[in-house]
């Protein structure tokens, strides 16, 4: 075979080398595209798996909001009436006045509230109760036909000391009674027992709902005991007057001397 001519060689070089450059650039292409392809599918799996794990951490968290939401409330705990601050006991200054039926709740802040009327089944018990105890009081049954009736005496803490003074707040709810007063003490331990620390007095008899009580008794200092707020409540009804039990609030550790004891 004749040898090709110098130009007939530089063409033939050119036409051949350059469809191998072009069958070349189109595998690669074709290798690029198929590569992009895979990596496309990749991210779109690996965002769709985030997205997949996001929304079920959001509705795990949402389930776990219903099921705590959704928990039942602990019911309280029955004590004895002495743990809560009640002495069914105690002397009264009337103590020809019998005692409505009462309960007394602790409540989780810390605060108490005792309840006594004609019907307290009528009355649930705080939401936030923790503990509670029951009385069923001394007041005769009333076969007369009377509207329900209900007093609540709430406090908030312990006694405290104020400058030269003992401070203790308490506030008093009645319903469907006539009138209802107050009367309040405040008592000082010593190795006998509960001892008075000012006398016993009763307020005046108040026809409103609501009664909100600041007492105040002076702290002319002294020896240092346990001090606590003595509270009796009674009301006036169609038939009588009735009382509720002695209510202690917690006691508070001052140095305030005896008192009138």
């Amino acid at each position: 075979m004749r040898d090709r001519a110098p130009i007939d060689k530089l063409c033939w070089i050119a036409h051949h080398s350059t469809d191998g450059c072009r069958r070349r650039r189109k595998v690669t292409n074709q290798r690029f595209s198929i590569v992009s392809t895979c990596r496309l599918a990749l991210v779109a799996s690996l965002m769709f798996a985030s997205m997949t794990t996001s929304a079920g951490a959001t509705a795990q968290g949402r389930q776990a909001d219903v099921l705590q939401q959704s928990a039942p409330h602990e019911e309280p705990v029955r004590v004895s009436p002495a743990s809560l601050g009640i002495d069914p006991n105690a002397k009264l200054i009337d103590s020809d006045v019998p005692v409505a039926p009462w309960r007394m709740e602790r409540l989780a802040d810390g605060s108490a509230r005792l309840t006594f009327g004609n019907n307290l089944d009528a009355i649930p018990l705080s939401h936030d109760a923790t503990h509670f105890a029951e009385g069923e009081g001394s007041s005769p049954p009333v076969t007369a036909a009377v509207l329900d009736w209900s007093c609540q005496v709430y406090t908030l803490w312990p006694i405290e000391r104020l400058g030269s003074y003992l401070h203790a707040e308490y506030e008093i709810d009645c319903h469907n009674v006539i009138a209802h007063r107050d009367g309040r003490q405040i008592e000082r331990d010593s190795w006998s027992g509960w001892r008075p620390y000012t006398n016993f007095a009763w307020r005046a008899w108040r026809y409103t709902v609501n009664i909100q009580s600041s007492f105040y008794a002076l702290c002319d200092g002294g020896g240092t005991y346990n001090y606590r707020l003595r509270v009796v409540s009674q009301v006036q009804l169609s038939y009588g007057t009735v009382q509720s039990p002695s209510w202690y609030n917690g006691s508070s550790r001052h140095s305030c001397g005896t008192g009138v004891s």
